[in-house]
Parts: structure tokens; sequence; C-alpha cells
């Protein structure tokens, strides 16, 4: 997979595909003085892409990015797949079914198919395509739709802005210049392996999030910047309230390679958790159906006791490394203190995972390692449905390169 990355990144625009202490060096950073000093804790890093065309904003992915990076992809819109017909016995491609907005349909006989609809929609399609299989295409074992997972979200804690600035010296945004283009990347602290393995806990990683004033100076010049203001003359005022901030985001922007400094109404430490594949956490087909007269997913996603209590051996962790660091453990949430762990409340990340894993063994997984459905020809999956595991991590990045991996070998396969 490694080449692959660096493709993908590549097209993403991003920068050095480099997510550990290793950052540090690049960033002119000292490694010793950078890293974490708390035992069992990792430094980490996300990093943003930049959309080139629009450099104030990050990076979306969608058919406008498809068309503009490449010439030889048609897109057809209002054309949405509503059945995968294959032969009697299920184990062959024979044709796809497609149905416009207003009812019409129409077959399309390709060579095959990449499902690349996403970690719920790839599911919901096979388990719907029942017309000659009662369990849908590709699921003889009952796979289909289960092992849903995401990288859970929820808060260790908060600062006050004025506290959360010293924190952000720590943990806020860093710039790399790089082949002569600004990449961001945002640190982190993340449990170690080492720490996973000795209390068998799962991945997970904690950051600072900035909940911003609704008059930021900085928000409120974007918004008049990109003439996309509901109020001009409130935006104008906010603008230029505060001329201190202004200068030294500049000075932190040009001269520290740090985020530009915003007005905020407080400083969240967020974290997101790994999940454990559960089979039970599941994509089933519900009794509503869409305008198109598919049946619409149902989703049963559990977090279980292990989510827990890796997020709560972290939230300790947190606070015992900025006491190290002498600066302030941030204000807890109510679950913390007394240790009620049914009490912490999980918020998804809109990255589903896992709905037709990957495995050689096809009683443990829906694709192979070439990410072919297993038992019916023609018919590929791509996306973070196929992972096995889903990290803590955001999916994009490998999403990308397994695509491109796909690509590569359906080029170099005989497809006629």
């Amino acid at each position: 997979m490694l080449p692959y990355f660096d493709r993908a990144a590549a097209l993403m625009h991003l920068g050095p595909n480099v997510y550990d202490e290793a950052l540090w060096t690049l960033l002119g950073k000292d490694p010793p003085k950078s890293n974490p000093r708390h035992d069992g804790l990792d430094a980490c890093f996300w990093q943003f892409a930049r959309d080139p065309g629009n450099p104030m904003e990050f990076l979306r992915f969608g058919p406008h990015f498809l068309a503009r990076e490449a010439a030889n992809i048609q897109i057809l819109v209002n054309a949405t797949v509503t059945h995968i017909n294959t032969d009697p016995n299920g184990r062959k491609l024979v044709s796809l079914e497609v149905t416009s907005a207003h009812g019409r349909t129409v077959s399309i006989v390709p060579k095959v198919v990449v499902l690349a609809a996403g970690g719920i929609e790839n599911a919901r399609l096979l388990l719907a395509s029942n017309r000659l299989l009662p369990n849908g295409v590709g699921n003889d074992n009952d796979l289909v739709g289960r092992f849903l997972m995401d990288h859970p979200r929820t808060s260790l804690g908060e600062y006050a802005p004025r506290i959360g600035r010293l924190v952000e010296e720590r943990l806020g945004l860093f710039l790399l210049k790089h082949n002569g283009k600004n990449h961001f990347y945002s640190p982190g602290l993340a449990l170690s392996p080492a720490r996973q393995r000795g209390e068998r806990l799962l991945n997970c990683a904690a950051y600072l999030s900035e909940h911003r004033a609704e008059d930021d100076p900085w928000d409120a010049m974007k918004r008049l910047y990109k003439r996309q203001s509901q109020n001009y003359l409130r935006d104008s005022i906010s603008a230029f309230s505060d001329p201190r901030l202004l200068i030294s985001g500049i000075c932190r922007r040009v001269m520290g390679g740090r985020n530009i400094t915003h007005k905020l109404d407080r400083l969240a430490v967020d974290c997101l958790v790994e999940q454990v594949p559960d089979p039970e956490s599941r994509i089933t087909l519900s009794e509503r159906r869409d305008e198109l007269g598919l049946s619409i997913a149902h989703l049963q996603w559990k977090i279980s006791e292990l989510e827990r209590r890796t997020v709560a051996a972290l939230a300790h962790a947190f606070a015992g490394e900025m006491i190290s660091l002498g600066l302030p453990s941030p204000t807890p949430p109510g679950w913390l203190p007394g240790g009620d762990l049914d009490a912490i409340e999980f918020t998804d990340t809109a990255h589903p995972t896992g709905t037709t894993r990957m495995d050689e063994d096809r009683s443990r997984g829906v694709v192979d390692r070439n990410c072919q459905l297993h038992g019916v020809g023609g018919v590929f999956i791509a996306g973070s449905s196929v992972f096995p595991t889903a990290s803590h991590a955001n999916p994009t990045l490998t999403i990308v390169a397994m695509a491109l991996r796909l690509a590569d070998r359906l080029k170099d396969a005989d497809l006629r």
C-alpha cells in the first residue's frame, strides 16, 4: 500500500505522509522537547488538505473534483443504480438497473462494476439487489452490512479562552512549507502501542477543537472577502474590532509557522477512538422506501465497554501530560471524576466503515484482498466499507490509496 499512499497524497494536494514524531524535525522543532512526556502517550498528527482552487477552504471530494482531475470520466447525474443483476446463481454480473429521478429505468451492461457509494450505501445496494437472491448479492454468509464501525468522538474536557491560548502553543495547528506549498498539520496525543497492548486498549487520540466566537475578526474578514456575509455592517465592525489579534495572527503565520489566532468562546479537547468490529453492529433494510422504491438503510450502531474504557484512559493520560508540561488540565466532563463510563456521550464522525469487510476467507469477509466481491465475478467494492478495522484516524487518504490500487489492478486485468 505504501506507494499508493504517496500517489494519493499527490492527488489530494497533501504534504509529506508523516504522521508521527518524525514530523517535528520537518517542522523545525526539537523532537525530545516536543514529544509527550507522560508514559503511554505518543505524538500523532492529522493533515488537512487545502483546495488549490480555493486555498481558504479545505479540499472537498465529489464529482466536481473528479471532473477537474481526470478527463476520461463521464458523470451521469439523476441516474441512480437501483439493482445489481446477476445470473440466477448470483455468481456473475449481468447488468445494472439505473433509474432516473422521474422513474425511467434503463439497463447498463458493464465489463466490471465498482461500488463506491460509501460505508452505508455499498451495503444497502448489495442487500437491496434481492430479486433473485433473497439475501442480496454477495451475501451467502450473511456478512454484508455487518461490522459497522466509525471512530466515535467525545470530549475529554474544555479550556476557557485565555488558558486555552497556552495549550494551543503545544497542540495548535502547524504550517509546513514543502515544495512551495503550505500544508497544515494538527498535532495530537495518542495512546502508545505498548500501552494499548499492556492494558488491552484500543487506538485513541486527542486533539484541540476550537469553538470560535461569533464576532471572530478572521471569520468576519473571510465572509466579507468571499461575499458571503449576511450582515455587512456587523462583520465589518467585527473584522476590525481587535487589531492586536489580527497582528498576532499574521506574526504567528508568517514568522512562527502556526495557525492564525482566532477569538474563541472555548477550546475543547476532543478525542477519536477506534471500535471493536462487532457483527451485531450492522446495516439492514427497513420497511420504509425512498422515492425510487429502494428500502432505506436501518443502522444499528453499538459502542462497547472497551471503547469507553479506552477513552477514560486517554483522558487521565492527557491531564497528566498537561501537568508535566506545566500547563493546566482541562475542566473535565461530568463523567470523568466519578468514573461513570456509561455516561460518556459519543457522536459518530460520519465515516461509516467495515460493512463489506475485506478478508481472504469468504466465511469472514465480503471482499478479497483485491476488493472483489467473494463469489461474484465482475463486482468490486471501493471505499471505507472494505476496511476490516476502522482505526481512530480519518479514512480519506486510505480510501483514495486503495482506490488507486484497485484502478491499477483493473487496468492490468484482461476484462474482455
